[in-house]
């Protein structure tokens, strides 16, 4: 065949248009898409664990889900990454994988260790999505938690709205709870009772929609936060009055 394409170039340039004209007339019922619909032979397993170092996290939480999942089958490659504050643990699974009964499987596994510390926040498995690209953003700052955090949803909030992105999600935060102690001498003179004085804090730690504004341009969302976030705040709340002396 190459000796007689050789012989005959112009034999040569007409099999090759005609080729380029088939091309060109089947691009239009050539099936396209943005984002194919497959199902991703990966599994991803993330445990939030704040304010522990890579190294913490490592020891705590990577080596022992490894070991969890070691005696599953159809899994090709394990790999946990330590990070501040989280570990993530991808599975490779093999094409004849069940996705739904490995994702029982692997919660299963996971849920089943009992020397977790007790900081964690629950482990979450779900299936790797291939169809939205992922990117991971560290976020440190020489201030509070409670800053960083506001920092962090403020950031989420720019990326949405500003750029686009639909789907942002902030992780390696624990909903923080204070502890109020009380003066059992004060609350005896005063004739308080320890549900007053939650009733009190309650009644003062509120957070309402209030309604909102139409402008000819944006609507804006009225919201009457009232929240007692911090220690010195939850200090100012007034829970009684003593009676004045006349």
């Amino acid at each position: 065949m190459i000796r007689f394409f050789a012989r005959h170039p112009t034999a040569a340039n007409l099999l090759m248009f005609l080729l380029l004209l088939v091309g060109v007339l089947t691009l239009g019922t050539i099936k396209r898409e943005t984002f194919p619909e497959f199902s991703p032979p990966y599994i991803m397993a993330t445990i939030v664990y704040p304010g522990a170092s890579p190294m913490e996290v490592e020891e705590s939480l990577c080596v022992r889900m490894e070991d969890a999942v070691d005696g599953l089958s159809n899994i090709e490659e394990t790999k946990c990454e330590a990070i501040e504050g989280s570990a993530r643990l991808t599975l490779k699974l093999d094409e004849s994988a069940d996705i739904g009964r490995m994702l029982v499987d692997v919660q299963t596994q996971i849920n089943a260790i009992n020397d977790f510390p007790d900081q964690i926040e629950s482990p979450v498995v779900q299936e790797l999505d291939w169809n939205e690209p992922v990117i991971d953003i560290a976020i440190t700052a020489d201030t509070s938690w409670p800053e960083l955090k506001a920092y962090a949803e403020k950031l989420k909030r720019i990326l949405k709205l500003d750029y686009g992105v639909s789907l942002v999600q902030v992780s390696g935060f624990s909903d923080h709870q204070y502890r109020v102690e009380l003066d059992t001498q004060i609350m005896r003179q005063l004739g308080l009772s320890v549900s007053d004085i939650a009733e009190q804090i309650g009644r003062q730690n509120v957070k309402l929609p209030s309604g909102n504004v139409e402008t000819p341009d944006k609507n804006f969302l009225i919201r009457f936060d009232e929240r007692r976030i911090t220690p010195t705040e939850l200090e100012s709340i007034v829970v009684a009055l003593a009676p004045m002396a006349l």
